[in-house]
């Protein structure tokens, strides 16, 4: 055999494999979890937050109003007489797994709550802008960037087990932060990002990631995908966002079965404090939910669907409890 023709089998022969394995990658079961959905971290990003492919785009002015909020056609622009509310949080006020059935999920109990048992001359509109998955520095993205536009009056923000967690679900071992802020400078490198964004695209390319990943999950201890510092420093913006654009906040502390009394929980756990003393610190704006005292006073099994997600029982007196905050407070004035 000539020296070419060696050189060309040599190179020939790991592509054609590369290619048949491509292939039957695609057509398997595996496609989905090796695709880019694999980036995306939730039930549906609609920031685009966890897409590599389109971090270029972030910020961006596109909305999808028709369809971006569960169960909700929202408008940009609010009537004179709505008073708006914009909930955030994870899979928790997403109202999962009742992914088919929106008013299942408290941000839809609250409205028909506020538009049959307040003031009737106004009209409440609660949006539920949860996503699986998200923790505090996404959802402030999602608002410093989009969401602010729509002009709540309130806004709720529930978190805490996400922002606890680790990234081994994308892939990664570090934080929130850091994962968007490398894939940020990445994209300024267009070549070097064009690169990248086609290799994640590959099939073959995720399963030797993966590979990799499994590998270093052996010595690599992950990071939180938020500390509780940069939980606090995430609450705090929300604050002050609120004093610019003149709305008010309440933080919904986000449980789960087996809690002890809210007075030891708060003190045990760094996120359960940091809301609690924000709460405290900044009543004129804002007001804490204490859901761990409300679970308390039922059976686990009658209001979680699992450890921590609710069943319809515990959407509905979740909701109840939010009204009864507001209906305490003076914010719906």
């Amino acid at each position: 055999m000539k020296l070419y023709q060696k050189i060309i089998l040599i190179f020939f022969v790991p592509i054609l494999f590369f290619v048949i394995l491509e292939m039957f990658l695609r057509i398997s079961s595996w496609n989905k979890i090796l695709g880019p959905e694999r980036f995306y971290g939730g039930l549906e990003d609609h920031s685009l937050f966890w897409d590599p492919n389109n971090i270029i785009k972030i910020p961006t002015d596109e909305y999808r109003l028709e369809n971006e909020f569960r169960g909700k056609k929202v408008s940009a622009k609010k009537s004179t007489n709505v008073y708006r509310i914009i909930c955030l949080g994870g899979s928790f006020t997403y109202g999962w797994p009742y992914n088919d059935n929106p008013s299942i999920a408290y941000p839809a109990v609250l409205e028909r709550l506020l538009n049959s048992s307040v003031d009737l001359e106004k009209r409440y509109e609660v949006i539920n802008a949860g996503i699986g998955g998200y923790t505090s520095y996404q959802a402030l993205f999602y608002f410093k960037n989009r969401l602010y536009k729509l002009k709540p009056d309130l806004v709720t923000v529930c978190f805490g087990a996400n922002d606890r967690n680790n990234n081994y679900e994308i892939g990664v071992f570090c934080s929130d932060r850091e994962y968007y802020e490398g894939l940020a400078s990445l994209s300024k490198n267009k070549l070097l990002f064009k690169i990248k964004s086609f290799l994640n695209n590959l099939r073959v390319y995720a399963l030797m990631e993966k590979v990799v990943f499994s590998i270093k999950k052996v010595f690599i201890k992950p990071k939180q995908r938020v500390s509780p510092q940069e939980f606090r420093d995430n609450l705090e913006e929300f604050i002050n966002l609120a004093k610019i654009y003149n709305f008010k906040l309440l933080f919904i502390i986000e449980p789960h079965r087996n809690l002890n009394k809210f007075e030891e929980e708060i003190k045990v756990d760094p996120y359960y404090n940091i809301m609690y003393k924000l709460a405290k610190e900044n009543s004129e704006w804002l007001k804490l939910v204490d859901t761990i005292s409300l679970v308390r006073m039922y059976k686990d099994d009658d209001i979680f669907y699992d450890v921590m997600h609710l069943n319809p029982i515990g959407h509905k007196i979740v909701a109840q409890l939010i009204l009864y905050v507001l209906q305490k407070s003076d914010f719906l004035n």
